[in-house]
């Protein structure tokens, strides 16, 4: 049953204020706009079409944040930015290893199925990035992209929801050094490293950035430490050569170590929550990739070939029956569970490997065209051994081997239809085959079978693309219309759940997916404001669904269509100089359709159902001073830093049974300092008003929801200088 309307739509201040703060921009005369001009907002560009441009001229909505606000805000993953996305939504199990990311209510409905399940592709440097390696620590970022809507056309597959495009920053002509530390709350902890500068001047340039972060657990656990301490580790080096004034070689190499006593699910109806109690819950991921980019500028045009190979390798050791939740689930008493009778040891290897030659037209050129053939190729390794003492599809070692190749031809052209109306249009030609073996080895169990094997052979030939017209209202304002086709390809799903009784597990169909979107970009006063707003809709047929069935304990694969539409708005006014006002706000209603009847009796699914985890908003407000500190009575050579940003996540069911209701929450994160010329003092503080609150949760039987306990308040001092 859905909450109450009026709870779930009620305007909060926070929601009221983001509006006011993008939609009060009033116009201007020509006087007041050059007046304006000298405190402008920065200039922005972005890739967002695999060229630099400005984003108004993009016809599709998108988010940029800047390698400057990502340090101001403290965004250290993809786990922190969406926060700050309008209609984007960041879902894991309580580690970093299978973390995935959902826009406008778009993307795997619970969980994905496997390694070419996901619906947001990440790219690093023109790079896609591995499933299991999408989760990355921000080391040394420029710019972050968000792109919402189905991107196929220029980011092949896994990008039907959209793509986040991250741009890492590159040596410079002249030396630079600089180091930070922060130390906070729950033993935060964190040390960053960055050493650039020219190796033979005018020619070769190298960039390092090292950095160690770690924070302690702050989930009880009866059983031993408390759940939620993290070590993590990431390295990221540049070469650039460039060879004569139109070659460019940019060698990019990157590694993570990340070890976690992730938190696992915590029963909900307890008074002790959120205490836990298991015995073992060990993830230990560790990846590296490198890319190669060679771009030569012809005049006439630019040609790119981008080469990138990655490898993630993923080791877990999970207790899967947490005491309390199963002791209130069996009414068995909590000690029963200890030590553990039932856990997974895992160990997945996931290696990719990507080549894309790319032909752009020249920035100047009147007709904007670019074209490309593409090669991806990912391989999955795994072996999944389970023990169970109640479910006997979870008992015995599954050697799984999955391999996804794809071939594609790709183009975008953008053309002058008359004064101030372009016309875009972009196909991508695909071709993935995919290979499929699998080894079940039975434990002896009652009801499973000793051994089983499985193999097969799946190809898809489809066709992806978008059509877009742009008008210019102004030089500085324009509205658009878009409409863009996705493609998902089926496959076999990681898991084989169906092994453990002699049974071949069936592939998961092809997602379809159409987007409309209609929306406007604009700048006011001189360059101090910029308001963003679009509308969408979109249909999903056959989107793919890991669905649990409490009767079970089991994940089986299906698939369900989704319908989802809504708006988003984003903003940003500088008040005056160095005072600057931020916002955006996102609304989603994301329903499922078309639900099998075999379906809905096994997990609760039901035609109508809120899709999961996709809260109706979500909205952030930040209002940000950089400036003189004289202002404030301090010697002049010092400045000032002073951040408070609001963040809002609406209500969302955990489940496709809209049985389990996440609620609501607000977080306030604040940052305030001073500021030398080559070093900088602050205190910060994460979800300062410790809001309380689930980011996941799972409908485990009558009464019994686990759920993921978020980290509470973090305050804490950092220093850094340069050099």
């Amino acid at each position: 049953m859905r909450p109450p309307k009026k709870k779930a739509h009620r305007p909060t201040p926070l929601l009221l204020a983001t509006i006011v703060a993008c939609g009060a921009m009033p116009g201007t005369g020509r006087a007041e706009e050059a007046a304006a001009a000298a405190i402008a907002l920065p200039e922005i560009s972005v890739t967002a079409r695999k060229r630099q441009e400005n984003p108004r001229d993009v016809p599709l909505s998108l988010t940029v944040v800047d390698g400057q606000t990502l340090e101001d805000a403290r965004i250290d993953s993809s786990e922190d930015l969406f926060r700050s996305v309008p209609n984007m939504m960041s879902n894991d199990l309580g580690d970093s290893r299978a973390t995935y990311y959902t826009i406008r209510g778009i993307g795997p409905v619970t969980q994905p199925l496997g390694p070419d399940d996901s619906s947001v592709v990440t790219y690093v440097d023109g790079i896609p990035q591995p499933f299991f390696g999408s989760d990355l620590i921000y080391l040394d970022i420029d710019r972050a992209e968000v792109l919402r809507g189905p991107q196929g056309t220029l980011y092949g597959r896994n990008s039907a929801a959209g793509a986040i495009n991250i741009t890492t920053r590159k040596p410079g002509t002249e030396p630079e050094f600089s180091l930070r530390g922060e130390i906070g709350g729950d033993g935060t902890r964190s040390i960053q490293g960055v050493a650039s500068g020219p190796l033979v001047p005018g020619r070769l340039a190298a960039r390092l950035a090292l950095k160690q972060w770690s924070a302690d657990g702050y989930v009880p656990n009866l059983y031993g430490s408390d759940r939620g301490d993290h070590r993590n580790f990431a390295g990221r080096g540049s070469l650039v050569l460039t060879p004569s004034d139109r070659t460019t070689v940019t060698l990019g190499l990157a590694g993570e170590s990340n070890k976690q006593n992730p938190v696992g699910w915590v029963l909900r109806q307890q008074a002790d929550y959120p205490e836990q109690a298991s015995t073992v819950n060990k993830v230990d991921r560790r990846s590296a990739g490198a890319a190669l980019t060679v771009a030569h500028d012809f005049g006439w045009g630019t040609l790119t070939s981008a080469t990138g190979a990655n490898r993630v390798v993923n080791e877990l050791l999970t207790d899967d029956h947490e005491g309390k939740a199963f002791s209130a689930l069996f009414g068995l008493p909590v000690a029963f569970f200890q030590p553990q009778t039932d856990f997974s040891d895992w160990t997945e290897t996931e290696t990719s490997f990507n080549q894309e030659f790319r032909l752009n037209s020249a920035a100047s050129s009147m007709v904007s065209w670019v074209a490309g053939l593409n090669y991806a190729h990912s391989h999955l390794d795994t072996r999944y051994t389970n023990q169970s003492a109640f479910f006997a599809s979870t008992n015995g070692t599954r050697d799984v081997d999955l391999t996804a190749n794809s071939a594609s031809a790709f183009g975008e052209v953008t053309v002058p239809v008359m004064a101030r109306l372009k016309a875009t249009g972009g196909l991508r030609f695909n071709h993935d085959w995919k290979r499929y073996a699998s080894t079940f080895t039975g434990n002896g169990f009652p009801g499973t079978v000793a051994g089983f094997r499985q193999s097969g052979d799946l190809t898809y030939n489809y066709v992806t693309g978008r059509a877009s017209l742009a008008y210019d209202i102004t030089d500085t304002s324009n509205i658009y219309a878009t409409v863009s086709r996705g493609y998902k390809a089926g496959g076999f799903p990681r898991f084989p759940t169906d092994a453990a009784f002699g049974q071949a597990t069936a592939p998961y169909k092809s997602a379809t997916y159409w987007t409309y979107e209609l929306g406007s970009k604009n700048e006011f006063l001189g360059g101090r404001a910029r308001l963003t707003l679009a509308g969408f809709f979109t249909k999903a047929r056959n989107e793919q669904l890991y669905a649990y069935n409490p009767r079970t304990a089991t994940f089986q694969p299906a698939n369900v269509d989704v319908r989802s539409y809504g708006f988003e708005a984003e903003g940003a006014l500088r008040v005056t100089s160095g005072l600057d006002l931020l916002g955006g706000f996102g609304y989603t209603v994301s329903d499922l359709e078309n639900v099998a009847a075999s379906l809905s009796a096994t997990t609760g699914a039901a035609s109508g159902n809120a899709t999961p985890n996709v809260p109706r908003m979500n909205a952030s407000l930040a209002l940000q001073y950089r400036g003189d500190g004289a202002a404030i009575g301090l010697p002049s050579r010092f400045g000032t830093l002073g951040r408070l940003e609001v963040q809002h996540q609406g209500h969302r069911y955990a489940d496709v049974g809209s049985q389990t209701l996440l609620k609501g929450y607000q977080l306030v994160n604040a940052r305030v300092g001073v500021e030398l010329e080559n070093a900088d003092l602050y205190l910060f503080a994460n979800n300062l008003f410790d809001r309380k609150y689930a980011t996941q949760g799972n409908h485990l039987g009558p009464n019994v929801d686990a759920v993921l306990p978020a980290r509470g308040r973090v305050i804490g001092v950092g220093a850094g200088v340069r050099f």
